[in-house]
């Protein structure tokens, strides 16, 4: 399994369950566990976050090894970044070899199966690393904000992060002694 950014464009993202129906989002209930109107106020919320340039866990896809990806987990995520404008999604992308063989990964204290639903809520929040979904984002630090939601902002959250363009859509995440480096570059190229 690897992690990458995909295009929407090239993810399958609806399945049985879930199906863009005469011009509006239809979840088969029964087979889904949840209704319509939660997916809706979930993908509200995911979107909401996206809007406000945070990073939220990968979507987990199969690849079918013809420039194409089959959603496998993540269908409230695809939604809101299609609704957010977003071109990409990251994502973990397994193989069908691995997906034939359920394969299972490690991922933080648990595990992320390669197969459909393989990265269960009882186990993962929607922020990475975070598995509880009570982020607060007034509570982030920010080194830099430009004055408005098309600038730069630097900001110190589970790393630190450098957004920039449409509310924060394009980001750079980074540890400390990173942007620090990055920081010293940019200084002697400035003062060079």
């Amino acid at each position: 399994m690897i992690r990458k950014f995909i295009k929407l464009s090239t993810l399958e993202i609806f399945d049985a369950m879930h199906q863009w129906r005469d011009g509006k989002l239809w979840v088969d209930e029964e087979k889904d566990g949840q209704s319509t109107e939660k997916h809706l106020e979930g993908i509200a919320y995911i979107k909401s976050v996206l809007e406000k340039g945070q990073k939220i866990r990968p979507i987990l896809v199969r690849d079918n090894e013809d420039g194409t990806y089959t959603r496998l987990d993540g269908f409230k995520r695809c939604i809101a970044h299609l609704e957010a404008g977003e071109e990409f999604i990251e994502a973990f992308v397994c193989t069908k070899d691995e997906y034939d063989r359920s394969q299972v990964f490690p991922y933080g204290n648990h595990e992320i199966r390669a197969w459909h639903g393989g990265q269960e809520k009882e186990h993962f929040g929607l922020f990475e690393g975070d598995e509880k979904e009570d982020f607060n984002y007034d509570e982030v630090i920010f080194l830099y904000k430009s004055p408005n939601h098309f600038g730069l902002r630097i900001e110190v959250c589970e790393n630190i992060q450098v957004h920039w363009g449409d509310y924060g859509r394009y980001r750079l995440s980074m540890g400390r002694r990173d942007f620090e480096e990055l920081a010293k570059a940019v200084s002697s190229i400035e003062n060079g």
